[in-house]
């Protein structure tokens, strides 16, 4: 998995403008106005010994946005630590309407918190484009039902059948869902 965290996301276009995320990630020093920094937990981090060329930093940015999602978030989330992995996928995550990290994380949230309406409200108005997240919503379903004693047979295959497609989808971002399910069976 090292791996696959050690490129750009396929998710995240490298055309889109990660200026607007300055106050989270990415800052220009004031000691040097023209160097950008990213910002972790306080630490102003420069790309200039890193990247090869200063046009190259924007590439190490998105690199670094997606590690921070994506690790960031399972790190909290292997711990137990729900609210603080909604939290953290919340600010990281460019498209938290869609099912991804941070919406999946917030459904699953406020399920372990008590709150299950939150957790279904949040999952049905989540956007839903690719066979990959019909599959992860479907799985997420399975969850709630589960935890309200209302799971159903028919639930159950349904969300194998999502699966299963998803398993078969040639979709470039279905790639990346298929290699984390092979790496979890």
């Amino acid at each position: 998995m090292l791996q696959a965290s050690a490129r750009p996301h396929p998710r995240i276009s490298h055309t889109t403008d990660y200026r607007q995320h300055h106050t989270h990630i990415s800052k220009f020093s004031k000691h040097h106005p023209n160097e950008p920094r990213s910002v972790i937990h306080g630490t102003a981090i420069s790309f200039d010994r890193i990247v090869a060329a200063p046009s190259d930093r924007l590439d190490a940015t998105t690199w670094l946005r997606a590690i921070m999602l994506e690790d960031g978030t399972r790190l909290l989330a292997a711990t137990g630590q729900w609210t603080k992995a909604a939290a953290h996928a919340a600010l990281y995550d460019d498209a938290s309407a869609h099912l991804r990290e941070a919406r999946q994380t917030q459904v699953i949230e406020s399920l372990y918190s008590g709150r299950t309406d939150s957790a279904r409200a949040a999952l049905e108005t989540s956007v839903i484009t690719e066979p990959w997240e019909r599959a992860v919503a479907a799985c997420l379903r399975n969850c709630i039902d589960l935890h309200i004693n209302q799971l159903t047979p028919a639930g159950v295959a349904q969300t194998l059948r999502l699966v299963r497609h998803a398993q078969q989808s040639s979709e470039p971002d279905t790639a990346y869902f298929r290699l984390r399910l092979a790496l979890t069976e």
